[in-house]
């Protein structure tokens, strides 16, 4: 793995870096070496590592076994200490949570507002593990605040699997503090914090025990990645670590060869479609000004289909084939007296498809009620000749 850092490949040497980083002290060990080091990508591919395992498998006291590797952070890690300072001196006594871009806003990342400029908190967060050290120190802090936010960094950086015995010290902590939650205010403790943070902790000793590959130190946007390798991969059935990756690869190389240099694919969409075609299809809705929806479903010439919903069929037919839902009034009342009984669920489509040379597509449930702001919705929806294969990522006829 320590080799593999410098392949060409994305997908390969970041497998490299998440693998060394779940492999304890002796991860240090391997990449602390002459040749790794020389090479043009061998420093900040080795940083990365580093950084990483801090969140999960190594402390800073580890580290301090090797001064090379210790001088490639150093600068990073003194950053933490300084903006963990501010944090703990500042002159009030109020915790602003940080809040993170929940599933929903990912949506629609492309159309996100810009940001306001960073908090200490998130100057601290875009540190990564680096930032670890810091927030260690500050579960020593004199104030509760700074216990605190010690606590709090170490959830949203994503290592409370791995300090969680040293959280839990603090269970029982009194110290007293008041927390921003913008529109109010109140007092909490640090035993509070310490016992909620322990609790609902993500991902847990146990996960990370079994499967060391799935631990991830920025949730908000590896959800995507992580729910796409166990839908594909079925990894969560995975009994060791070569037979998690030998699954989880497929799906790991579609969204480092879309993602580039990048942490994430700049098309939410296109990467969704990645993971749809190991299902046999590609789909996409888009928000139209029209009070109606459209759905057109295309695929190989001579396929016919059946569009289903509300448990009756609306077309039938060979591909292309379209249906389209006006808004009408009908349709609104019925809205409105789900809503009334408080059913919030939109309604939605189902298909079943008979493809040339006897193979079968089914798929239920995709949404098709369009939003208030938008009423309408465009679907296109792709049924593909087959599936991508599991094994290679490539089409292969389904039997």
């Amino acid at each position: 793995m320590a080799r593999q850092l410098l392949a060409a490949e994305p997908a390969d040497w970041r497998e490299a870096q998440y693998r060394l980083a779940c492999a304890g002290p002796a991860a240090l060990a391997a990449v602390d070496d002459s040749r790794l080091l020389r090479a043009a990508e061998g420093p900040s591919r080795v940083r990365g590592v580093i950084a990483m395992s801090f969140t999960r498998t190594t402390t800073p006291a580890d580290l301090q076994a090797h001064p090379r590797l210790e001088r490639l952070v150093a600068e990073s890690v003194a950053n933490g200490f300084a903006l963990a300072t501010r944090l703990e001196d500042q002159e009030d006594d109020y915790l602003t949570p940080h809040h993170s871009f929940g599933m929903g806003a990912l949506l629609f990342w492309d159309s996100l507002p810009p940001p306001p400029p960073p908090t200490t908190t998130e100057q601290m967060l875009a540190l990564g593990g680096c930032a670890v050290p810091a927030a260690l120190s500050l579960l020593h802090s004199h104030r509760p605040l700074g216990r605190a936010y010690g606590i709090v960094l170490l959830r949203e950086l994503g290592a409370m699997a791995a300090y969680a015995d040293t959280v839990a010290t603090l269970v029982e902590d009194s110290g007293s503090f008041v927390v921003d939650y913008d529109c109010y205010s109140m007092r909490e403790t640090v035993g509070q914090h310490a016992s909620n943070a322990l609790k609902h902790m993500f991902p847990s000793p146990d996960l990370v025990a079994k499967y060391p590959g799935i631990v991830y130190e920025d949730h908000s946007w590896e959800s995507d990645l992580i729910n796409g390798i166990t839908s594909v991969a079925h990894s969560r059935q995975a009994t060791s670590w070569d037979e998690w990756w030998d699954g989880a690869r497929p799906v790991w190389r579609d969204w480092w060869r879309l993602t580039g240099e990048g942490r994430r694919p700049p098309d939410r969409w296109e990467w969704l479609n990645e993971v749809n075609a190991y299902g046999g299809f590609r789909w996409n809705r888009v928000p139209s000004p029209q009070p109606r929806t459209v759905l057109r479903v295309v695929g190989p010439a001579g396929t016919r289909c059946r569009i289903v919903t509300e448990g009756m069929t609306v077309a039938e037919g060979e591909l292309p084939l379209e249906f389209v839902r006006q808004l009408d009034s009908a349709s609104v009342a019925l809205r409105w007296q789900r809503e009334e009984r408080g059913d919030y669920s939109s309604r939605t489509f189902g298909l079943v498809a008979a493809l040339p040379g006897g193979g079968k597509f089914q798929r239920e449930g995709f949404l098709w009620e369009g939003q208030e702001e938008s009423p309408g919705l465009n679907i296109t929806f792709e049924v593909l000749p087959a599936p991508r294969s599991r094994e290679t990522g490539t089409a292969h006829r389904r039997r």
